[in-house]
């Protein structure tokens, strides 16, 4: 008969094969593994418990290392991977999880315990009842069913910050100046945003670009002419001021080869 037992890996080991799959584990604690029985791989970091995958144990071996190991002989159990390696933490689900011991059948299923650290709790051989097992195997498949969107996500953002800072000071009226007067139009690659994007609302878009950068007034405000500002569109703004000299727009203008 299999059962279904909670192996303990490192977090380091976890990382290097995360996203492969892994159809075999290593070590002195793989002692008592038989064939048969089914690995349900786990591992820790910040006293949380993380799912990593399973493995079908078809094969037990002495292994050897280059060193030899101070815990005593070690064995490699192999099987079948069910699917790569994730870390998925286990959260409030780890807390539902029983366990039998298999010298007392009679005594009745444990649980992990609040009050010592998760990482000494499954570091020896933790057997599952059959239900802690299905909790895991549908654990998985929530996770399977997700893969693809996961992938896309590979970072955490949104979170409000607090930050303070000082900022050149503008007038309203030099952009309402300059529209009024050159118009909506990309004075340099001479595009109509209300056109490209086919609303009206885009034209809005446009900005306003310093021949001379504010940057470079010190502390002090200074008049700014009309003569001073041109129009353009997010892009060529952007790229404006990497140019080697933002104040030569019709140079650079001609330099990416737009019509003058």
């Amino acid at each position: 008969m299999s059962r279904n037992v909670l192996v303990l890996w490192r977090y380091e080991e976890a990382r290097e094969v995360e996203d492969r799959k892994c159809s075999r584990s290593q070590g002195g604690h793989m002692r008592g593994v038989e064939i048969g029985d089914v690995l349900y791989v786990c591992t820790t970091k910040d006293d949380e418990l993380f799912l990593l995958g399973t493995i079908q144990v078809r094969r037990v071996r002495p292994f050897r290392r280059e060193r030899k190991p101070a815990s005593g002989r070690e064995y490699e159990a192999s099987g079948r991977a069910s699917r790569p390696i994730r870390i998925i933490p286990l959260g409030a689900t780890k807390w539902k999880l029983r366990f039998v011991d298999l010298r007392k059948p009679n005594n009745p299923p444990t649980r992990l315990s609040r009050k010592s650290r998760l990482a000494f709790q499954v570091r020896a051989h933790r057997f599952l009842t059959p239900g802690s097992a299905q909790l895991l195997t549908a654990r998985l498949k929530s996770d399977d069913s997700h893969a693809h969107s996961r992938k896309e996500v590979f970072s955490r953002e949104g979170r409000r910050l607090e930050t303070s800072g000082s900022r050149r000071e503008r007038d309203r009226r030099v952009r309402d100046n300059a529209l009024q007067k050159y118009g909506r139009v990309c004075m340099v690659c001479r595009q109509d945003l209300g056109k490209k994007y086919k609303m009206s609302k885009a034209r809005n878009c446009v900005e306003i670009h310093h021949l001379h950068a504010l940057a470079d007034r010190g502390d002090r405000s200074r008049r700014t002419r009309i003569e001073d500002v041109i129009v353009v569109c997010p892009n060529c703004h952007r790229a404006l001021h990497r140019y080697k000299d933002p104040a030569a727009w019709r140079r650079f203008q001609r330099d990416c080869g737009f019509k003058t």
